[in-house]
């Protein structure tokens, strides 16, 4: 997804874009890091972005904006 387009229609939703970048920094951290734990905060975090983008997007579908705050 472009930049542009994340920002303009995701990462106002909800604090999505502050999820996205916790996220992502994290993951960078569990990539230069040997411990399991921390690995796998990255990953849960990962999953549970995924999830909140795809509840955001269809609530953009079904023009349901207060879906979206969930």
């Amino acid at each position: 997804m472009a930049a542009s387009i994340w920002n303009a229609r995701i990462g106002a939703v909800n604090g999505l874009g502050r999820a996205r970048a916790g996220a992502f920094a994290l993951a960078e951290a569990a990539a230069g890091d040997d411990g399991e734990v921390l690995a796998r905060r990255a990953a849960t975090a990962l999953y549970n972005l995924t999830s909140a983008v795809a509840m955001a997007w269809e609530a953009g579908r079904i023009g349901a904006p207060d879906r979206a705050l969930v």
